[in-house]
């Protein structure tokens, strides 16, 4: 059994680098990126990638059942366990 056998395609990123694995993740954490109002392109690509990777459907149903009840204003909720 190979080691990523089961799982999606594209759930594991793979970075192929010269250097070791720390030294390459410490570079990953410092790259900066911002979309800004005015970079049209950007934006653009950005909308595309979220509509064709992210299930819209599962993330609004995964909002409602995250948000706190009427109740829960102060983070203390009713109900009882």
């Amino acid at each position: 059994m190979g080691l990523l056998q089961g799982f999606p395609a594209r759930a594991i990123p793979i970075v192929r680098s010269p250097q070791n694995t720390f030294e390459t993740v410490l570079a990953l954490t410092k790259v900066r990126t911002a979309l800004e109002p005015g970079h049209q392109r950007e934006l653009e690509i950005a909308r595309q990638l979220f509509e064709s990777h992210v299930d819209t459907d599962a993330l609004a149903h995964a909002i409602q059942l995250s948000a706190p009840a009427p109740d829960d204003a102060q983070g203390v909720s009713s109900t009882s366990w």
